[in-house]
């Protein structure tokens, strides 16, 4: 279903909602490339360009982002960060947390660090590579 040629009474436009602002810049980059690769998607499906923005919360201020401008900046940032991904999905390896890195907000936080050791994100790639279940 394509919105595309709907005479302008459609707009799509992704907000993502984030809790905490970054001290010294207008936006993360990581929150960024989350919300262009929900954006290729919408632009997919619904056959448009549509606008991009970051909520932060704390502050109750909107960001912009320029994927306008910079599309070809961020493709290639996603397209590099997707092949990483791959290559360590290939290998069964999960990658050590980055410094600083705060994982408490994920939504996949559980499954890299599990409380128990009865399920984890290592041992299910590891099983799909050997072919279980």
């Amino acid at each position: 279903m394509s919105i595309a040629n709907a005479d302008g009474r459609f707009r799509v436009c992704i907000v993502e909602y984030k809790p905490r602002s970054p001290k010294d810049k207008a936006f993360n980059e990581t929150d960024a490339i989350q919300v262009f690769a929900q954006k290729i998607c919408a632009d997919y499906v619904w056959g448009t360009d549509c606008e991009a923005y970051i909520y932060y919360c704390d502050t109750k201020k909107r960001v912009k982002l320029t994927f306008d401008t910079e599309y070809e900046a961020y493709d290639s940032k996603l397209k590099e960060l997707l092949c990483k991904m791959r290559e360590l999905l290939e290998s069964g390896e999960i990658p050590p947390r980055k410094k600083g890195q705060k994982c408490s907000g994920c939504s996949m936080a559980d499954l890299c660090f599990p409380k128990d050791c009865t399920y984890n994100v290592k041992r299910m790639i590891m099983s799909m590579k050997e072919g279980q279940p």
